[in-house]
């Protein structure tokens, strides 16, 4: 694990959340969640008519417009929350601070346990992540490709055939980069000895650019070059090789308040020495951030997770299933799911690793599944304060928006 770069996370942590609240430097005007289908002035690829109309524009706005979708859509469900789960209780009949278990606890599962009757858990985390794929391809090398879209005056009215020129395409080749930074700050108050209540509080760095050539190609011999060009009706990019290309970019950075989650969960059956803890978890993430720029998802997004997990000695072994909803469509949803293990390796430290799994549909028209594993520590060096470190990797690339790794670094502390 790299804690140098944990460390590094932890210090930008205020950063974040002072100067997200500010940070707004676009390569050009416009919203980032459309900083793919904005490029060639938003109304996609126009060309100059020489004797017939350029009909490219229709596909090309289409095929941006879902590579835009796509992206944006998967990005909510990248960087987890932290775990509600304190690495401290409050033990009544000897008035100290326990461990929850003899291990210090999960760093984005949930474990069955709650903190104590009227105790408060405070903490802090900074999440870094870089997508570099989206549904298997590089994300700093995609390829669109638009036909011509054939009307009446592209046919030949001797032959009935339309004519060469229509076998001409647009090939457009896109350099994206997508980055989210996010410190979160969260609280969780034990109302009983059963019940918690909690709240996390994200602020947002969001990045989203994007650079893009395209270039007028014909797919067959019968294709006729010169029959389209780039020129003065595509004055919102950059025509190059005397027409049969042209260049744009578009995108930048915000920053600001992400979507505000409040959360309780209850404990119905711990201590048993044969069956396993069992608690449920309801929360609900209000669209307090800015969906424009990627800050937020612009849906109420009720979620209910079941939890089971069960205290081993210094392992404990658990299991998450969930299902979230959203106040947009009736065809959105998520199946967030966990199977993982913490294990304390020494009195003031613990290992946890965890397989992480969200199935579900984003944008109305095809599941998504992605599966990633992760592994982390938590230190207590003193009292109930805890540090903690956490790396995330996907399991499978082909699916959805995905970084190479996530790293998260935090604190907490236990009063």
């Amino acid at each position: 694990m790299d804690f140098r770069g944990a460390a590094r996370g932890v210090g930008r942590l205020a950063v974040v959340g002072v100067v997200g609240a500010v940070l707004t430097t676009p390569a050009r005007a416009g919203d980032l969640k459309n900083f793919i289908s904005d490029l060639y002035g938003g109304d996609g690829i126009t060309l100059d008519a020489l004797g017939h109309s350029g009909h490219f524009t229709n596909a090309s706005l289409k095929q941006l417009n879902n590579l835009d979708s796509g992206i944006v859509n998967g990005l909510s469900s990248q960087v987890a929350s932290p775990s509600s789960v304190s690495s401290f209780t409050f033990d009544l009949e000897n008035a100290v601070f326990v461990r929850t278990t003899e291990s210090l606890g999960p760093i984005l599962a949930e474990r069955a346990e709650t903190i104590g009757e009227w105790k408060i858990n405070f903490g802090v985390n900074y999440t870094e992540a870089k997508f570099k794929r989206y549904q298997g391809a590089r994300l700093n090398n995609l390829g669109l490709e638009f036909e011509h879209e054939i009307e009446a005056d592209d046919i030949d009215q001797n032959t009935g055939l339309p004519f060469d020129y229509t076998n001409d395409f647009i090939a457009v080749s896109i350099d994206a980069t997508v980055e989210e930074r996010v410190a979160a700050f969260y609280a969780t108050l034990g109302v009983t000895s059963r019940w918690d209540v909690g709240i996390i509080v994200p602020f947002v760095v969001a990045k989203a650019k994007a650079s893009a050539v395209a270039s007028i190609e014909t797919s067959n011999a019968g294709g006729v070059f010169g029959a389209h060009v780039f020129g003065s009706s595509s004055e919102t990019c950059t025509v190059l090789q005397g027409g049969n290309a042209c260049a744009d970019s578009n995108g930048g950075e915000r920053g600001g308040m992400g979507d505000v989650i409040i959360r309780t969960k209850y404990n119905f059956l711990r201590g048993d020495e044969q069956l396993v803890d069992f608690s449920a978890l309801a929360q609900l993430a209000m669209p307090s951030g800015d969906e424009n720029n990627l800050l937020g998802t612009g849906q109420w997004r009720p979620l209910v997770l079941l939890i089971l997990s069960k205290d081993l000695g210094p392992f404990t072994p658990h299991v998450n299933v969930g299902y979230e909803m959203s106040s947009v469509s009736s065809k959105w949803f998520s199946v967030p799911y966990a199977v993982g293990f913490d294990l304390r390796v020494v009195e003031q430290a613990t290992l946890a690793f965890e397989i992480i799994g969200r199935r579900g549909t984003y944008d109305n028209v095809k599941g998504s599944h992605t599966i990633d594993w992760a592994v982390g520590a938590k230190v207590n060096p003193w009292k109930t304060l805890t540090l903690i470190g956490n790396a995330r990797f996907p399991i499978n690339n082909g699916a959805g928006v995905r970084a190479n790794v996530i790293w998260t670094a935090g604190v907490e502390y236990t009063f």
